[in-house]
């Protein structure tokens, strides 16, 4: 946190910035703790975890970045003394103490709790569909809040849009759950429930159902306010997260070598060598970030076949841009999740675009190079939104 005070007190930090440090362990943090509730950071690529991570990753760094930008206010109200002048660092940095526990102990905690108990209750909700009827449970300890525990015994059908309003997690450190009931149960009279539901007085940041939105975090908590939500998906590499240029970066040198295909065939050799010789087969690698990705054969007719501008030559170096990248970016398109990885090799960075539904697949991949220059100007549309990872 002394990087960080440091940082704002010298005036390294603008507005809207985001300190890498404090970003990164707030980050990894609560992808521990989405870990923690899924039960494991990678998963195979047809199970649905895999797709659920994806959704889950992106809506913590999204919260971490806001945070990030939230704490950078509230140290920058002490900043100064009551007569305009800047405090000296050790002043500043007393008044800023309390405001640092209170959101990165007290507040921390919550949200890391609140984490996993959304991934469990997110991962959780997939089984709870196949049942006729689900049942509202409490812990049944006097930790239960009165609210919730009114809920307690709650039964009604899986299809009961009250759950897309009281599905568990519904305050921090809430932990209740949702269990299947029995066929020959009596569901809830529904003027009963719907009493219950008002009286239960989940705030709008809680209610939903976490395993249909895949979100922990919603737009209306308080860090996402001031405008910040809508322009999550334009932060920028520069600007937002002070990274160097792409011109900066080719300046230090030092890149491993492309050492490209010769030609189709041999693409279509290597392509073979990883789906076990089915030229329509696919095969998945695990990346980096613990998101297993489909290479499909969707994949390789759009690089290998409809493109003219020689994809072929770069196709075997898709499993080292997701395994060893220099970064990753994550957007939503559409209500889906986007991954951007990205590696830098001597010639020019080469990309592979990711999306995730059912099944996290790989949509393509390209040399960001054109004429023999590097496309700085497409890189720096590329280097946006939320940032999941970097060297």
């Amino acid at each position: 946190m002394n990087k960080f005070l440091s940082d704002v007190h010298s005036g390294k930090l603008t507005a809207d910035s985001i300190q890498p440090d404090y970003y990164k362990n707030l980050s990894a943090k609560l992808v521990s703790a989405v870990a923690e509730g899924l039960g494991g950071k990678s998963f195979g690529g047809d199970d649905y975890r895999n797709s659920l991570k994806t959704y889950l990753e992106h809506n913590v760094y999204a919260f971490s970045a806001a945070k990030s930008m939230v704490m950078l206010e509230q140290f920058n109200r002490f900043l100064l003394d009551e007569n305009g002048e800047i405090r000296p660092f050790a002043e500043f940095a007393r008044e800023c103490d309390t405001v640092d526990v209170l959101y990165n102990k007290t507040y921390l905690q919550a949200e890391y709790n609140n984490a996993i108990a959304s991934a469990q209750m997110a991962e959780k909700w997939q089984g709870l569909q196949a049942f006729k009827y689900l049942e509202y449970r409490t812990v049944g300890d006097d930790r239960v809040r009165p609210e919730h525990a009114q809920l307690d015994g709650l039964i009604l059908k899986s299809t009961d849009p009250i759950w897309n309003r009281i599905y568990p997690p519904n305050a921090w450190n809430c932990r209740c759950t949702v269990i299947p009931a029995a066929d020959t149960d009596t569901p809830t009279d529904r003027d009963h429930a719907k009493d219950l539901e008002r009286s239960a007085d989940i705030q709008p940041y809680f209610k939903g159902n976490v395993g249909k939105e895949k979100v922990i975090y919603k737009a209306g908590h308080p860090y996402f306010k001031h405008g910040r939500y809508g322009k999550l998906k334009e932060l920028d590499a520069e600007k937002n997260y002070g990274m160097p240029g792409i011109d900066k970066i080719y300046a230090k040198g030092d890149f491993p070598p492309i050492s490209y295909m010769k030609d189709k065939a041999s693409g279509l050799d290597w392509w073979m060598q990883q789906t076990g010789g089915e030229v329509r087969g696919s095969f998945d690698v695990i990346a980096a970030d613990g998101v297993t990705v489909r290479f499909d054969n969707a994949f390789r007719n759009h690089v290998l076949e409809q493109n003219r501008d020689d994809r072929y030559r770069i196709l075997n170096k898709a499993p080292d841009v997701l395994k060893n990248p220099d970064e990753i970016w994550s957007n939503m398109v559409k209500g889906k999740p986007s991954l951007t990885y990205i590696k830098y090799y001597d010639k020019a960075p080469v990309v592979v675009h990711v999306d995730a539904d059912s099944t996290v697949r790989s949509s393509t991949m390209v040399e960001m190079q054109h004429n023999g220059k590097i496309n700085t100007a497409e890189m720096i549309k590329i280097r946006k939104g939320i940032l999941k990872f970097k060297q």
